[in-house]
């Protein structure tokens, strides 16, 4: 340990405070005092730290001993909740609900120090590990923190890591955006590929003239089941299980030669071309292309904005909307020579490759970058930023 640092009980720097409920009806969109719940710390303006609510109480209706002051750092005490792992530092006082716990620093550890102390560690790691996780006072009982006596020591780590944090929260605030530029990319060359068709090469046919729904009840065992879940929005990507799997419920049977279209909430974009024979779910339907069309070309034509915002325009249902299939056999398609379907698929293939490659280069250097803060936070709580050391990102 580092002269002039003390490793120390959390609970001796610190007062433990449990949420309380509040009746609904003294709850307001305005008033004195933001009245937090979990999901109140996803309001953009609380991303890191506590400046509002949804709801608010006033402070009349409130006793003093149940509101927290600023510099609480707060995070979900109970279930599924924890696992979010957030934290959040309050810059307003506020009361806070049943399901979340504050711990308010004593004057000698400041605010943003302890803030840091509870990014250095996940939730789950001091939670009861039960099936309904929870957190409570005895939660902390082994926690120790590595603490400079002098608070001036304290501001020096606090200030390093406000500069890391923010340089890393721009990296990967850019790489966010090159993942919206790449895949915007990717769908405006698929709406160009079929745009740009000659007049002679267009050939408009309705959609069921091409393909048809193969509603075929599954009466195989020892085949693949394929939900909605298995497949990734937007890219037409596998990724469920290959084990076989029997379902109590009427499946449709499907194999490589079709196409599988997710018709529930259309506008997440679940399309698939499988490579192996299975079973699916009856909010997919098995597409059966005719020989004049390639099931890759018809993939792409579904996969493109404006079909998805054509075929999300016929759904029904507002909680469960699902597309009315019927209309969507009268959409209008261009059937081109399988010659040019194969030369505009091979194309988009090409671009769909180097996208997800990108994309996915983006997503790993992302991933990285929060591996560096584990890093530096956990070089900062060991004493071994020095004065004169700078974090580059």
């Amino acid at each position: 340990m580092r002269d002039g640092w003390d490793e120390i009980n959390l609970i001796d720097v610190v007062n433990l405070k449990s949420g309380t409920t509040v009746s609904k009806k003294l709850e307001q969109e305005f008033g004195d005092i933001p009245y937090l719940k979990v999901a109140d710390m996803n309001l953009p303006e609380n991303e890191h730290s506590v400046t509002t609510s949804s709801r608010h109480l006033n402070k009349n209706d409130i006793q003093p001993s149940k509101i927290l002051p600023v510099g609480t750092v707060i995070f979900p005490k109970r279930g599924g909740a924890i696992a979010t792992n957030k934290k959040r530092v309050l810059k307003t006082p506020a009361c806070v609900d049943l399901n979340i716990m504050g711990v308010i620093p004593h004057d000698n550890i400041l605010s943003q120090y302890l803030f840091y102390y509870f990014l250095s560690f996940d939730l789950l790691d001091i939670s009861n590990g039960s099936s309904i996780p929870q957190i409570n006072n005895y939660s902390f009982e082994d926690l120790k923190i590595n603490l400079p006596k002098n608070t001036k020591e304290q501001k020096r780590i606090v200030a390093i890591l406000d500069e890391a944090f923010e340089a890393i929260d721009q990296a990967k605030a850019n790489f966010e955006r090159n993942i919206e530029n790449a895949e915007e990319l990717f769908q405006s060359k698929m709406e160009k590929a079929f745009d740009q068709l000659s007049e002679d090469d267009k050939n408009i046919f309705h959609l069921k003239d091409v393909c048809e729904y193969d509603k075929t009840t599954n009466e195989k065992t020892g085949i693949p089941y394929v939900g909605l879940a298995d497949i990734e929005s937007n890219t037409g990507r596998f990724i469920g299980d290959l084990t076989p799997k029997e379902m109590k419920s009427r499946t449709f049977y499907f194999n490589e030669n079709h196409l599988l279209y997710g018709r529930l909430r259309p506008y997440l974009n679940k399309i698939l071309i499988p490579s192996f024979e299975g079973h699916c779910s009856t909010e997919i339907f098995p597409v059966k292309t005719s020989n004049r069309i390639l099931n890759t070309y018809i993939f792409y034509w579904f996969l493109k904005p404006s079909t998805v915002q054509n075929i999300n325009n016929t759904s029904t249902g507002a909680r469960m909307p699902r597309a009315n299939m019927d209309d969507v056999l009268q959409f209008e398609i261009p059937v081109p020579d399988i010659v040019v379907q194969k030369k505009i698929v091979n194309e988009l293939v090409k671009i769909k490759e180097g996208s997800a490659a990108l994309i996915q280069s983006y997503k790993k250097m992302s991933v990285e970058l929060e591996e560096l803060k584990k890093s530096i936070l956990k070089k900062a709580f060991s004493g071994e930023l020095t004065a004169n050391e700078t974090v580059t990102v």
